[in-house]
């Protein structure tokens, strides 16, 4: 998200919650990423009702149709992997820098996409396993082969790896089948970062990967990793 857009939702705080709540939605929706990622939706075909279609594991993906055009929310998709997004924060609801932490860790045990990703694994009849938050950010690197980014400057935003815990399905067998994993990204007000008394933006990412994008951690990461890092 540009500066100029960043600093016009801040003027929401000026208003009603509920209001500011609805200018912050319009502006993410409405700003250049957002009809971006629009148009590259429409050119190339995917939408929700395609979603089912694409994926290669259509009942993972099925829980989360709902999330394709739900306020505050957005999903992203390729054949083998789902990235969908909450906005679990915006600047108008006064969560303040000095409390990002702690909200994202208060928030992050139930958030709603690893409930339903946990109830999608016991509907094919596998099981789930949870491994600890820097697990999280180590499995990210072996599916990306590179240190993860800790700061978004295309959008100025901070990105955090390493505060939720991740999920993976196994089959009964013990075979990796699928993971879910977690980037929290955070914005702050005029882009202070430093300043800990500015109002916050904090969006929850949550990709699910299955198939050939599990190839890189099922060559790269031993069966002791796993086990140690198991919750």
């Amino acid at each position: 998200m540009n500066k100029l857009l960043k600093n016009t939702i801040l003027t929401s705080t000026l208003v009603a919650t509920f209001s500011g709540c609805a200018m912050d939605e319009f502006a993410r929706k409405y700003s250049p990423e957002g009809v971006t990622q629009m148009l590259k939706d429409k050119m190339s075909g995917r939408s929700a009702d395609n979603l089912l279609k694409d994926f290669e594991e259509p009942i993972l993906a099925k829980p989360f149709v709902k999330f394709y055009d739900m306020p505050r929310h957005s999903l992203k998709y390729h054949k083998t992997t789902i990235t969908v997004t909450n906005q679990w924060v915006h600047f108008s609801e006064n969560v303040y820098m000095n409390r990002v932490n702690s909200y994202i860790v208060d928030h992050s045990a139930d958030n709603e996409f690893a409930k339903l990703y946990k109830e999608a694994i016991k509907k094919r009849g596998n099981e789930y396993r949870k491994f600890t938050a820097p697990f999280n950010q180590k499995v990210v690197e072996k599916i990306y082969g590179r240190a993860v980014p800790t700061f978004d400057n295309d959008r100025d935003l901070k990105l955090i790896w390493n505060k939720i815990p991740m999920l993976a399905e196994f089959s009964k067998e013990g075979e990796l089948l699928s993971v879910m994993i977690f980037k929290v990204e955070v914005g702050a007000a005029f882009n202070k970062f430093s300043n800990q008394n500015v109002q916050s933006e904090i969006i929850l990412n949550a990709i699910i990967a299955v198939g050939s994008s599990l190839n890189s951690i099922k060559n790269s990461i031993s069966k002791k990793e796993w086990e140690a890092n198991q919750l």
